[in-house]
């Protein structure tokens, strides 16, 4: 039996409008599925948002929730990739849309 591996690609979009110097979170709900807990780490490809907490333990058949956060100092507006990966379970690509506009 032959296997072809193939890179996740992005699970969801996430959009996010926000007024420069707000700070805006988003949930993301992570399930572990397995009899043993998983950790979650986040990692973006923006220095500008970031994850609450850093690296996540999920406890077995459970879930839990990571916040992506960020703070917009000046208008604009782009994508971004951000990204959890768990040694147990892989990686979780999601889009992020985002825009910034001055109040």
């Amino acid at each position: 039996v032959k296997f072809d591996f193939f890179a996740a690609e992005s699970l969801a979009t996430i959009k996010l409008d926000a007024a420069c110097r707000q700070v805006v979170r988003h949930k993301i709900a992570v399930a572990n599925p397995l009899m043993q807990p998983a950790r979650f780490t986040g990692s973006t490809s923006e220095s500008f948002f970031r994850f609450s907490p850093e690296t996540l333990e999920v406890p077995p058949r459970s879930e839990k929730t990571m916040e992506l956060i960020y703070r917009p100092l000046e208008e604009g507006e782009g994508e971004a990739e951000v990204t959890l990966k768990s040694p147990e379970l892989g990686t979780y690509p999601y889009t992020v849309n985002w825009w910034w506009r001055i109040p």
